[in-house]
């Protein structure tokens, strides 16, 4: 008997174990606390939503300020500024009316001083060219000008040019004229020079002199040119650097 029991235990409980039975569960708790308790959960998510609604509307109201304070303080700024910037303006309104009249003056100048020449330096390199026992007599420019056109040229195989030069010059003995006329040549700014006269001249004390009388055709190389705006701007641009 006992062992049959054993045995039977034993079967129920090999059941039980591969087979574990789930037994109905009941709530004995009565509706009404049921339904309180689930109201009270409803009322703190309820309040948690509140608080946070509360919290974001706090946060944008303080965005919303801080940004209103930046704004302020901006605009007061861009009102200083603009301030300034008219006293300025009243302060520098003359400028544009004084560089407009540097402008026509500057213009004015280029247009008066366009056919300059810097005679000296063309004086010291005519010079250069005579002989060493020769002196220069007379000298004489005929030039275009504003108002009157170009020299024609003495021959045809002169070509154009804006103005001619004219010189005599007497000497002891007679030049090589050749080399001379390449040297006058060799100047910036001449062109077809060439001897139109010589005379062999004798004083009443017995001395004997040749007399030279050439021209030089003037081209447009000559004129310095410096009120322009590109010499101008070396010119600064020199001083500049030193």
């Amino acid at each position: 008997m006992t062992s049959k029991k054993k045995k039977s235990t034993a079967s129920v409980d090999n059941g039980v174990s591969a087979h574990k039975v789930m037994l109905p569960q009941v709530n004995l708790l009565p509706a009404e606390f049921v339904k309180k308790r689930e109201l009270g959960a409803l009322k703190k998510r309820i309040g948690t939503g509140f608080i946070g609604l509360f919290v974001v509307l706090v946060l944008s109201f303080a965005a919303v300020h801080v940004e209103k304070i930046a704004t302020d303080r901006r605009y007061d700024q861009a009102l200083e500024e603009t301030t300034r910037l008219k006293a300025e303006e009243v302060k520098y309104a003359e400028v544009p009316r004084i560089l407009n009249q540097i402008t026509k003056i500057e213009s004015a100048l280029r247009d008066g001083m366009y056919r300059e020449i810097l005679w000296r330096d063309y004086l010291g390199a005519i010079a250069a060219t005579v002989p060493d026992d020769g002196i220069i007599q007379t000298l004489s420019v005929t030039a275009a000008t504003p108002n009157d056109p170009e020299p024609q040229p003495i021959d045809e195989l002169q070509g154009p040019g804006i103005g001619q030069l004219t010189f005599s010059v007497n000497l002891k003995t007679m030049p090589d004229t050749v080399a001379w006329i390449n040297e006058l040549n060799s100047i910036p700014g001449f062109t077809a020079a060439r001897f139109a006269e010589a005379r062999y001249l004798q004083s009443p004390d017995g001395d004997s002199t040749y007399e030279f009388t050439g021209t030089v055709r003037l081209l447009e190389d000559i004129y310095s040119l410096r009120f322009e705006p590109e010499a101008t701007k070396e010119v600064e641009d020199d001083a500049l650097d030193s």
